[in-house]
C-alpha cells in the first residue's frame, strides 16, 4: 500500500493523474487521468507497439499465433494475482 501511495503521488506531481472525491462516499478519493496523463499513455502505447513489431519482426505469422497462444497458457496458469 505505501509502495503504491508513492507510485500514485509521484503521478499526481508530474500532472499525469488526478485524485477525486467519490460522488457518494465522500471518504473515497479516486484517480482519474488528466490530459497530460492520457497524452503520455498515448505516446507509451504508440512506443509499445513499434516495439513489439520490432520484437516480432522474425516470426512468421503461424509462430506469431503459437507464441500468443503460449503466453495466454502463462497467464492462464498465473491465475489472479
Amino acid at each position: 500500500a505505501q509502495t503504491m501511495n508513492q507510485l500514485v503521488a509521484g503521478l499526481v506531481e508530474r500532472g499525469l493523474v488526478e485524485r477525486r472525491r467519490h460522488h457518494t462516499h465522500g471518504r473515497i478519493l479516486t484517480l482519474h487521468l488528466t490530459k497530460a496523463g492520457e497524452a503520455a499513455l498515448a505516446d507509451a502505447l504508440a512506443v509499445a507497439a513499434v516495439e513489439e513489431e520490432r520484437m516480432l519482426n522474425g516470426f512468421s505469422s503461424r509462430e506469431r499465433q503459437q507464441l500468443l497462444g503460449y503466453l495466454e497458457r502463462c497467464v492462464e496458469t498465473l491465475g489472479p494475482p
